[in-house]
């Protein structure tokens, strides 16, 4: 597999969680969360550096034992619920760019998606490389016929969320509706250090941003937010896969 440009993995732990206390190091078939992020970054073939940023000790130890590399531990003001995690990445380009260490891209792995699998990442960055492209998201499918929903007002009435009789709407577009699933994030380093940017989502503002997409089922979606997230990705993998996309969330991720 051919490998271009120097890409960084980040992993970013916080020891703090408010849905699922220490979620990060949370045993999921008897290993910490975090390892199936560890691992799988560590066996991607077009990643140079593997680290985990985190204000916790316990957590750097567990990365350490997994095979991550925990060069520092991360400041407290980017250790907050309300911390944007783009700071977090910058913060880690800073700390090796002042040792004289460079990468061309940044690829973020939360340790909250442990179904992904090694293509997944390795697409996005084989993306991530093309000479046109900024950032890169993964998506899985989102059905929705938006002439079905509805808007339910004050007085009990409803009317139709989109006026679509007025918008450039086509029904067969919904088959490429497509929904971020928070797996992998990937962005060029000059991309990520431009003051402009405020996420890695190309929304509102970062508009601007050319951002392509990974598509992956729904199957290796689910992001572990809350307790039933955990223990149903845990009876999956005790199935040896998922058997049933019929419990697949359609939450929105996080805005990163």
């Amino acid at each position: 597999m051919e490998k271009t440009g120097k890409t960084l993995v980040i992993i970013p732990a916080r020891g703090g969680s408010k849905g699922i206390p220490r979620k990060n190091i949370r045993l999921l078939l008897g290993k910490p969360l975090i390892a199936y992020a560890i691992e799988l970054a560590l066996k991607c073939r077009l990643v140079d550096k593997v680290i985990v940023s985190t204000d916790d000790e316990e957590i750097a130890d567990i990365a350490k034992q997994y095979g991550a590399e925990v060069p520092f531990m991360r400041p407290e003001e980017l250790a907050t619920d309300k911390s944007p995690i783009i700071e977090t990445l910058r913060h880690t380009v800073r700390y090796y760019e002042e040792k004289g260490v460079f990468f061309d891209n940044i690829l973020l792995l939360e340790p909250t998606n442990p179904l992904r699998e090694v293509k997944d990442v390795e697409e996005t960055v084989k993306k991530i490389n093309e000479p046109d492209v900024d950032t890169v998201v993964t998506v899985r499918k989102y059905e929705i016929d938006f002439s079905d929903v509805m808007v339910l007002q004050e007085d009990e009435f409803i009317k139709p969320f989109l006026n679509v009789d007025k918008l450039t709407y086509r029904r067969q577009d919904e088959k490429n509706l497509v929904l971020l699933n928070a797996a992998a994030y990937a962005v060029k380093r000059d991309v990520l250090m431009d003051p402009r940017v405020k996420m890695l989502n190309p929304y509102g503002e970062n508009s601007f941003l050319r951002t392509k997409a990974v598509l992956m089922p729904a199957e290796r979606s689910i992001e572990i937010d809350s307790i039933e997230d955990l223990n149903y990705t845990e009876y999956i993998l005790k199935q040896g896969g998922f058997k049933n996309e019929s419990r697949d969330s359609k939450k929105k991720p996080k805005k990163i």
